[in-house]
Formats: structure tokens, sequence, C-alpha cells
């Protein structure tokens, strides 16, 4: 039966002196205001670990550390030139059909901004289509010239 290790937190030890009566092989004194327990004597019976008001004394539980297997680093995607190439030429063909789109967007606003269909200063401000009065009849015939 393997005898259990005892250890004294000197965090927690407030130095009250109840381990060192309570332990019945004498294994602890106080020293500088705090419990020590001499290994060699201790016979490692718990009595002192039950009895600290401050659970100041702990048992050592060991372990033995168990060092995982290395994992290999993870790949870094590197394209070969054939991607390189490809991703180049998507970026300058996107880039050019971004700007045909632009300027077919730009002359679609500026021939409709020159029709007759859109809005003028004066029927912006006077609320009524094209600055005339009326019922939508009139206003049909009056654009028609009647």
């Amino acid at each position: 039966m393997n005898k259990r290790t005892l250890w004294v937190n000197p965090a927690q030890c407030t130095g009250c002196g109840t381990c060192v009566e309570i332990c019945p092989v004498n294994a602890i004194t106080l020293v500088d205001g705090h419990a020590r327990i001499a290994e060699e004597v201790c016979t490692g019976c718990g009595a002192c670990v039950t009895s600290c008001p401050e659970h100041a004394i702990q048992e050592v539980i060991e372990a033995r550390i168990i060092p995982l297997p290395e994992r290999p680093a993870p790949a870094v995607y590197q394209p070969g030139p054939l991607m390189r190439q490809v991703a180049t030429t998507v970026a300058v063909v996107g880039t050019g059909v971004l700007v045909k789109l632009l300027q077919s967007g730009a002359r679609l606003l500026g021939q409709w901004l020159t029709s007759s269909h859109a809005p003028t200063i004066s029927s912006l401000t006077q609320g009524t289509p094209g600055g005339m009065r009326g019922s939508g009849r009139q206003l049909r015939m009056r654009r028609r010239g009647h």
C-alpha cells in the first residue's frame, strides 16, 4: 500500500496549530508561523487534512505527463502558375466588364435625363408633370397640341 504524501499550502495556513495537536506521530511542527510536515516521520494517515480549519493541508496527487504525438503542420495552399494566370485573367476581364456596364449605365442615364419623360425643375417644384395644371385628360390633350 502506498503512503500518501501531504503538503501544506503556506498561503492558506494561519499557524493555528490544530494539525500539530492532532498528528498521532508528531510529524508536524510550526516554523515561521506555518505548519511544516516532516515527510520521513509522516505516515500519511490524513488526520491533519480533515482537522485543518483553513484546508491548508492537502494530499499531493502525482501525475505523469504523457506528451501528445506531434501533428503535422497544415499545408498552406500555394496556387500553381496556371491558377495564378486564370486569376489574373478573371480580374482583368471582370474589370473590363465592370467598366462597360458603368459606361452603358451612364449613357442610359444621360438619354433618360434628356428625354421628355425626365422630371423638370418646374414639375418638381409645382407638383404636376411638366408644370401643367388640370386633369389627366386635359394634360394629354395639351401635350398633343390640342
